[in-house]
């Protein structure tokens, strides 16, 4: 892997600003920009073989690979239905698909928990409500980015489309008082 030393703060920016370690996985190298400058559809992902986390373009992750566990059972095979059922209009995927990803997952019921989470969030902003499509996927985004990014970097790297920023933290501020 090579490393991109390079002073960020050579070109003006603000010293104090943060920085955040970004992964080509086709050329293998490792570069460093302002927090500020993460771009939409990037995640934070550890990197097989290293115990460190970077960003990630998503788009240039492969999510293939062998199942590595059993057929889902009882409470787990609930949840795919849940799944299924709360993120229809958003994320459609019947309940076997779900089953599928999170059974090629190294620790599915980790996994499972964070989505079940994401679905919880997800139902308490739009249960009952007609918003337009849009609204309901920048709900949706602002809850995955937080799953994937934390809760510092969630609105750095999602585009809204119809909700406001203070709505979004609004999204941020409920994950935070669930999760304290």
């Amino acid at each position: 892997m090579n490393y991109d030393n390079t002073t960020i703060n050579e070109e003006g920016s603000a010293p104090n600003e943060r920085t955040v370690q970004i992964y080509d996985p086709k050329t293998k190298h490792i570069s460093q920009i302002p927090e500020s400058e993460l771009a939409p559809g990037w995640i934070k992902a550890k990197i097989q073989g290293t115990d460190r986390v970077f960003f990630v373009e998503a788009a240039q992750l492969n999510s293939k690979g062998e199942f590595k566990h059993e057929r889902f059972t009882g409470e787990r095979r609930r949840l795919m239905k849940y799944f299924s059922r709360v993120f229809a209009s958003v994320y459609p995927r019947t309940r076997q698909e779900w089953e599928d990803e999170f059974r090629k997952d190294q620790n599915p019921d980790k996994e499972i928990a964070i989505w079940t989470v994401i679905a919880d969030v997800f139902e308490y902003f739009t249960k009952g409500r007609s918003f337009p499509f849009k609204t309901k996927m920048d709900y949706f985004r602002i809850i995955v980015s937080w799953s994937i990014n934390g809760l510092d970097a969630a609105l750095q790297v999602i585009n809204l489309k119809m909700l406001s920023m203070e709505q979004a933290q609004e999204v941020i501020d409920y994950i935070k008082s669930r999760c304290s």
